[in-house]
């Protein structure tokens, strides 16, 4: 069975973190990219990628989902107000892509807002459940959008745990609970 790592990161956890982005950022993104980084050095550990210190170079993210060091390796990172998380694999043909997205589980999703991101199929989940599903179902396919039209998340149709990117692919969802954050994955599974 492929193995899958995840971590999920609190502020008060990625403030001792001790690398820093090579460019300037603004103090919340600065905690943001801490947090989701030391969740992706602990992938990376766990993974037994690193047997030291996990290096700046280690965190290189290229094309949005590879790592420059472990180029067999895929990765999603999210962050929301408070924590973050990491989700690393390895590429392989079973597992095309991976995708993950954090919210506060009490976080309620407007009205106003369903309509921007849901597909007319979507269907078996609340909005908290289905903006998460799609968030990650997104990080996942990206790389595989290959048409001129801009990639959206209602490009994405998603039921119960399933998703489905037009004739181009589809694959699964698993959400859970931990610490009072929704965490939700998404696996491409399949290109059609």
């Amino acid at each position: 069975m492929l193995q899958v790592y995840e971590k999920l990161i609190t502020n008060s956890q990625g403030n001792d973190f001790p690398l820093s982005p090579s460019e300037e950022v603004t103090p919340i993104r600065l905690t943001h990219w801490k947090n989701s980084r030391m969740a992706l050095a602990a992938c990376l550990k766990e993974a037994n990628l690193c047997k030291e210190d996990v290096l700046h170079s280690d965190l290189v993210i290229d094309h949005h989902h590879k790592l420059k060091a472990f180029p067999d390796f895929i990765v999603s990172l999210s962050h929301t107000r408070g924590a973050a998380a990491a989700m690393l694999t390895r590429q392989t043909k079973a597992m095309l892509g991976v995708g993950i997205d954090i919210e506060e589980q009490t976080r309620t999703i407007k009205e106003g807002v369903i309509e921007k991101y849901a597909h007319p199929q979507d269907s078996g989940l609340d909005p908290l459940h289905l903006w998460c599903a799609k968030e990650a179902a997104f990080k996942a396919s990206s790389f595989f959008w290959n048409r001129e039209k801009t990639f959206i998340l209602k490009d994405i149709k998603v039921i119960d745990h399933s998703f489905w990117v037009d004739d181009l692919l589809s694959g699964e969802v698993i959400h859970h609970y931990e610490e009072g954050y929704l965490i939700t994955k998404a696996f491409v599974l399949s290109l059609n």
